[in-house]
């Protein structure tokens, strides 16, 4: 019987990785959390949204400076991304690690970061490389990391690998006015180095779940829009051997199969495309 092993690879092709995660503990969670009473600042609203940039924004109604009380505050709680999923080598050398946040505020002259740093083992490490420009009324993008791209501290793959390695966020008002923030989308983009070459991977936070069984993989996603789905499976060589057409997504949950019982030994790339989004794996057929 023939046996599938089954590894992760993320290409620079998918570039902004998964769709929205619903009722998931560790997909942009608040820390501390919103539970901790005695804890200060602005709640987010909606974390969960930060895993795709599809307009469908997280909030935060930020109080006029120097005004606080519990969750309603000038300063907002931390607002976390993590379980990027990424499988970089163990033999490798990282060596840079971006990040992108699409930030947008609804009030001019108001909203500035406090806090962007990483997180390792689920806490905070290195320096806070925080933007002390405004944020703009514009939903964009705002990359953090290019001047220091190791964060200050040192990474191992293993590191990066753990999926309570990610971001956190903390922004305050600086006005005298009631602010709304939005953060639309988190990404992260690592650079490494192995003995064959260099590479780079880019996810976001995601709840993608992928089983592999003699015969056929699964991929179970969440999405928030029906979208029209479709996937390739590529040999090492990049040539097609496979395509299928799943029709339209569902709106929630949904369930794939592709079937591998039929391909001979070697590696493959699988690539599942739901809209403009592209998901990508790598696996091995071997007798």
């Amino acid at each position: 019987m023939k046996k599938l092993l089954f590894a992760f690879l993320l290409f620079t092709f998918s570039l902004y990785g998964q769709s929205p995660v619903t009722n998931s503990a560790g997909y942009g969670e608040e820390l501390p959390s919103a539970a901790c009473l005695s804890c200060p600042g602005a709640d987010w609203n909606n974390p969960e949204h930060i895993t795709s940039p599809d307009g469908i924004t997280t909030t935060s109604g930020l109080n006029n400076y120097g005004n606080c009380f519990m969750s309603t505050c000038y300063y907002s709680r931390f607002l976390s991304a993590n379980h990027f999923n990424f499988d970089i080598p163990l033999d490798a050398t990282i060596d840079s690690i971006f990040v992108d946040i699409k930030k947008a505020t609804l009030n001019a002259n108001a909203i500035q970061d406090s806090i962007v740093q990483l997180q390792k083992d689920g806490m905070p490490v290195g320096e806070n490389l925080y933007s002390p420009d405004l944020w703009t009324t514009k939903l964009s993008y705002e990359s953090y990391g290019h001047n220091h791209p190791l964060w200050g501290t040192t990474w191992l793959p293993a590191d990066l690998n753990d999926t309570a390695t990610g971001v956190i966020l903390k922004i305050i008002n600086k006005s005298d006015s009631i602010a709304q923030a939005e953060v639309d989308h988190i990404q992260m983009t690592v650079h490494f180095s192995t003995s064959t070459g260099n590479y780079s991977v880019i996810s976001s936070p995601s709840d993608i779940e992928w089983k592999t069984t003699p015969g056929e993989i699964e991929m179970s996603i969440y999405t928030s829009t029906s979208e029209n789905c479709s996937s390739i499976i590529y040999n090492s060589a990049g040539q097609k051997v496979s395509s299928y057409h799943h029709g339209q997504s569902i709106i929630g949950q949904n369930h794939f199969v592709f079937p591998t019982e039929n391909l001979v030994n070697g590696i493959y790339f699988l690539v599942m495309s739901i809209d403009k989004k592209s998901y990508s794996r790598k696996f091995a057929i071997i007798n």
